[in-house]
């Protein structure tokens, strides 16, 4: 068993278990596509609606990228909007180019942190950045499932895990902004030694806007608007793609718990874990066999578009760095990291 624990913590390793997981995955999907019906949608589809999705999916991205703004600026990283927007589209261009290794968020706080002598802060607003977007999926998806129980019962099995997953945010949330009176019972203390590092620092950076209420609920709410528009960013691919079974309602439950499957770090990308979601729940929801795959397909596409941006931004003079020099500046940051640990103290 040591052995095994201790051949995982290999990066190759991880990578390779991603990989070989992936290829599976997809495979399972493949044996069941109807590639006749699949093929036909694909020929068919309606090319209003794609570029109707794409010019949702760039103003999400306005959305977020404001939404990083002012919470850099709230820690006093004043970047204009189009800076901030250039390393936000440099950071899609590395959750692509680079998903088993340095994601997207990582590499955007590289960029962040040159601006900054304070990295300790940039780290923070990009972690709360990823937080906030998080939670509003899982608000959306939760809502969305209780309004819809009764005209799409194929989604039930989904209700008791987003509701959990809620109810488990709002605990954590009000117990971190309540952190300062915790820390003087040993109890925080010894479980704060088991959090893992990443973790931990999401938790002071939760706990560092305390005095930013008004910046922190401006975020919010433009969370919750991005991904609201993200769901009419997938009715915009499936009436692309002539989707008959399923209603408009049906994408405020579906995309985005189809989100928080593409964000979990189970395969590089999600590859292959998405896919097999949308395929299956796709299916039951009464579409053929083999839409949820045209569907991944058209997302897929949108997410190359948004990388090529990011790759364009990232070859410009000035902007450009080896992936040597990357690799050291994400050490940096990754110490960093560490060191929101002892957020509080250091502010003093």
């Amino acid at each position: 068993m040591n052995w095994w624990r201790a051949a995982f913590r290999n990066r190759a390793v991880r990578n390779g278990v991603k990989i070989a997981l992936a290829v599976i995955l997809l495979a399972l999907v493949f044996r069941k596509v109807d590639w006749p019906d699949m093929a036909r949608r694909l020929r068919g589809i309606d090319w209003r609606f794609v570029f109707g999705a794409i010019a949702v999916q760039w103003v999400v991205i306005l959305i977020g990228n404001h939404r990083l703004k002012i919470l850099l600026k709230a820690l006093d990283i004043h970047l204009t909007y189009w800076r901030t927007f250039r390393y936000t589209c440099i950071g899609y261009f590395f959750n692509l180019a680079f998903p088993g290794g340095m994601g997207g968020d990582v590499v955007k706080a590289f960029y962040v942190a040159r601006e900054t002598h304070d990295k300790a802060a940039a780290v923070t607003a990009i972690l709360l950045d990823r937080m906030l977007g998080l939670l509003a999926v899982v608000m959306i998806a939760t809502v969305a499932l209780i309004a819809t129980l009764k005209s799409s019962p194929a989604f039930r099995p989904l209700l008791p895990i987003v509701i959990v997953v809620l109810a488990l945010s709002f605990v954590v949330g009000t117990i971190l902004l309540t952190k300062n009176h915790w820390e003087q019972y040993g109890w925080w203390r010894a479980v704060e030694r088991y959090i893992p590092k990443f973790v931990l620092g999401m938790i002071n950076a939760m706990y560092s806007y305390r005095s930013h209420k008004g910046i922190a609920l401006l975020a919010m709410a433009e969370s919750l608007v991005l991904q609201l528009l993200m769901c009419v960013f997938g009715w915009f691919c499936g009436e692309a793609l002539h989707f008959q079974a399923i209603q408009w309602y049906t994408y405020f439950v579906m995309f985005p718990v189809l989100t928080l499957v593409l964000t979990l770090p189970i395969t590089p990308g999600g590859l292959g874990v998405t896919e097999y979601f949308a395929n299956t729940w796709f299916e039951r929801a009464g579409e053929s066999a083999g839409a949820g795959l045209a569907f991944m397909l058209l997302l897929r596409l949108n997410m190359l578009i948004m990388a090529f941006s990011g790759f364009i931004y990232w070859i410009l003079p000035g902007v450009h760095v080896s992936r040597a020099e990357l690799a050291r500046g994400t050490e940096a940051i990754a110490e960093e990291e560490r060191v929101l640990e002892h957020l509080d103290e250091a502010g003093h």
